[in-house]
């Protein structure tokens, strides 16, 4: 019997002790986990962001308050590549018009200012996802609804600061110039397409391709005298000639419309048929030179009209440099990134572009970075055939070609 309860008392302590061990270690998991918890929330608690390393003073506020321009301007201007008074107002904008203000994230919930400011930091350095990240201490997930949200509320922003202006704004920009008006009147500004390097998938390449096999969107776009684009049409492959993505955008987008007698200067690579278009006279030289002509000095009024016509045009040509130059990410394609959202990217940032004209002017200091990557004699390629206006620009091209040189032939009898 002694056996036996000394036994019993045995096998009751085992249990009492296996339970107290299950215990311990349920308690130890549940510490662990709640341990990890912390961990993950503190990376995107509000207390622990700093946007540069080191001891040096937070730019943003930790109270969730709107930026504080007088608190580290220059480490924001360096981040956003805007002056701090621009980026508040277009934080402003954004704010007020669209839903960047609204947020899903139940804890540590971001500010519009943050949010633009990790949106232009990706874009003005061509930044990934990993580098803003660790830069903001924000998690992956979180940088990446941050990202697509505030490209949401840009596209937003392009449909009120992209628009074509009217026929007053012609006389505005040439009427103080005697070597262009009253000869260009109704001309708006230029066009030209450019190719905006783009992720696809490898079944897509051969479409996406462009004719020096990189893979890329040809984007459609047209800009004032004041180099704000005035016009965004992009998501055409890079396979596809500059005058049938001309064409593809008068038939599907109603808002590339013209008032009557206004232009856009182009290329000889888009067709001469379209009322919309005026482009130079092919084969013909744009800075004639030789030994009995020198540079500059026209021997005709059709080599006249080219230099005059190159002149005004290469206003898109300084516009899409300047615009690549201020957004590194439009030189690189990016992995990971729908063709969509590559897409949108070109009407958000050229919103960004315009805000940034019209509110603090341009800093063309410094030479461009990149050069376009088209042929110069464009006039080779054989441009689609837009016969919906007949001859009309021929005409009007004629017309201008002549009053220049009397004009010319005048001021130097």
């Amino acid at each position: 019997m002694d056996g036996q309860g000394q036994s019993g008392d045995q096998e009751s302590e085992r249990l009492k002790a296996l339970r107290n061990f299950h215990f311990l270690q349920q308690k130890a998991v549940t510490t662990a986990v709640v341990g990890i918890l912390e961990q993950i929330d503190s990376l995107d608690s509000v207390d622990s962001r700093s946007v540069s390393p080191g001891p040096s003073r937070n730019v943003l506020s930790e109270e969730h308050e709107p930026l504080d321009m007088s608190d580290g301007p220059g480490r924001i201007k360096s981040l956003a590549q805007m002056e701090p008074s621009t980026f508040h107002e277009l934080v402003s904008w954004l704010t007020e018009n669209t839903d960047l203000a609204k947020s899903k994230r139940r804890r540590g919930r971001l500010t519009p200012d943050e949010k633009v400011l990790i949106f232009l930091y990706i874009t003005t350095r061509a930044a990934s996802y990993r580098n803003a990240a660790e830069l903001f201490n924000y998690s992956l997930e979180t940088i990446s609804t941050t990202f697509h949200q505030v490209l949401d509320a840009l596209c937003v922003l392009c449909r009120h600061t992209v628009r074509i202006p009217s026929f007053e704004y012609s006389e505005k920009a040439l009427g103080g110039k005697s070597e262009f008006w009253p000869y260009f009147k109704g001309c708006l500004g230029a066009l030209d397409a450019v190719y905006i390097p783009i992720s696809a998938t490898s079944d897509q390449h051969p479409a996406w391709r462009n004719p020096k096999n990189v893979v890329s969107q040809n984007v459609l776009a047209a800009c004032d005298f004041d180099m704000n684009f005035t016009y965004i049409f992009a998501g055409m492959e890079g396979s596809t000639q500059d005058s049938r993505v001309f064409l593809t955008a008068r038939e599907k987008d109603n808002t590339f419309r013209l008032s009557s007698n206004c232009y856009f200067l182009a290329d000889a690579g888009f067709s001469s048929k379209s009322r919309l278009l005026l482009i130079p006279y092919r084969e013909v030289s744009y800075h004639p030179q030789g030994p009995q002509q020198p540079a500059n000095h026209p021997a005709n009024s059709r080599e006249l009209f080219n230099i005059r016509h190159a002149t005004l045009r290469s206003v898109i040509d300084r516009t899409l440099k300047l615009f690549r130059r201020r957004f590194r990410l439009l030189t690189t394609a990016r992995e990971g990134f729908s063709i969509r959202t590559q897409v949108n990217l070109v009407f958000a940032l050229a919103a960004v572009h315009n805000f940034i004209n019209q509110r603090q002017g341009l800093d063309l200091d410094g030479e461009f970075e990149d050069e376009d990557d088209r042929d110069d004699d464009t006039w080779k390629t054989s441009p689609i055939v837009d016969d919906f206006d007949g001859n009309l620009m021929i005409r009007k091209r004629d017309m201008i070609a002549k009053e220049l040189w009397e004009q010319s032939q005048r001021s130097t009898s």
